[in-house]
């Protein structure tokens, strides 16, 4: 919370409004705090973001740009640099011996985009491994430091952390994969917040570390290294609409695993399936 805290003190300085953090343990807590009302605003993946826009009333209305002022980042696999594999074909060859690690389960870059690129898109089955768990990207990252998991997916932005968090660390670490871009995660608020209180978030936003004419250069740089702290360069306006390339990726996931669950009904399963295919094609026809 210590390298937010100056971005968050700025935002109610410029905004008037006392802004007070809260830390979920996983993405489930804070969409159901949203739903309740609980929070208006939150930093969320974009796998979570489609739950809460779908289930909890949100909106998307900000998007992070990273440190080169890029919208996105990657998923990676990781290894310990001891493992021996050189690459995810490595990995699949030994499936049944090993154990490898997801993110949390509304993870976009720990879970979504791996299932879909690793598995879906290979002809690959995670369900082929030895064990399979789900947990927070820093989690993993310790657990391959210490050799607990063989592998395991985290964001290309927690590697960065990592790196200067735990410089150690980070040398016993091996990447194995890199997924496309993804879309960088974005900032959703309650729907039901006050006009004027969207109205002042945005202003907040989109001009937080750029150049304006009432904002002296010790401001500026202030705000960039606030951002920079936290390995973002600044703010781009987004909607909900920018979160359909990640719902396609997830209803692929789930496709995936109706496919391999043999214990539902035939008739039940077939008729899901035709459903999320159906889905899928309408999302690509909207792209």
């Amino acid at each position: 919370m210590k390298i937010w805290s100056p971005f968050l003190k700025d935002m109610s300085n410029k905004t008037g409004y006392e802004v007070e953090p809260v830390i979920f343990n996983d993405y489930a807590g804070a969409i159901n705090a949203m739903k309740e009302k609980r929070i208006n605003l939150a930093w969320m993946g974009n796998k979570s973001a489609i739950e809460a826009v779908d289930n909890a009333d949100a909106q998307v209305f900000a998007q992070v740009t990273n440190v080169i002022g890029v919208p996105g980042y990657y998923s990676v696999l990781i290894t310990h640099d001891q493992s021996g594999f050189q690459g995810y074909e490595d990995v699949m060859k030994k499936a049944s011996e090993i154990t490898f690690g997801f993110g949390d389960i509304h993870s976009t870059s720990g879970t979504t985009v791996p299932k879909y690129y690793l598995f879906s898109q290979k002809g690959y089955s995670y369900h082929d491994f030895k064990q399979v768990n789900y947990a927070r990207h820093e989690s993993n990252f310790n657990d391959i430091v210490n050799q607990k998991l063989d592998v395991a997916t985290i964001s290309s932005g927690w590697m960065q952390r990592f790196r200067e968090l735990y410089p150690e660390k980070i040398k016993n670490v091996k990447i194995l994969w890199k997924s496309p871009l993804i879309p960088s995660d974005p900032f959703i608020w309650h729907k039901s917040l006050d006009e004027d209180i969207k109205k002042k978030l945005k202003t907040f936003f989109f001009n937080y570390a750029r150049s304006k004419e009432d904002k002296t250069q010790t401001e500026l740089q202030l705000e960039k290294k606030n951002l920079s702290n936290l390995k973002w360069s600044g703010f781009i306006p987004s909607h909900d609409g920018r979160l359909k390339y990640i719902r396609i990726l997830s209803l692929n996931a789930e496709l995936d695993t109706l496919k391999n669950d043999k214990k539902l009904d035939q008739a039940f399963r077939d008729a899901k399936i035709e459903k999320i295919q159906h889905s899928i094609e309408k999302l690509n026809t909207e792209m």
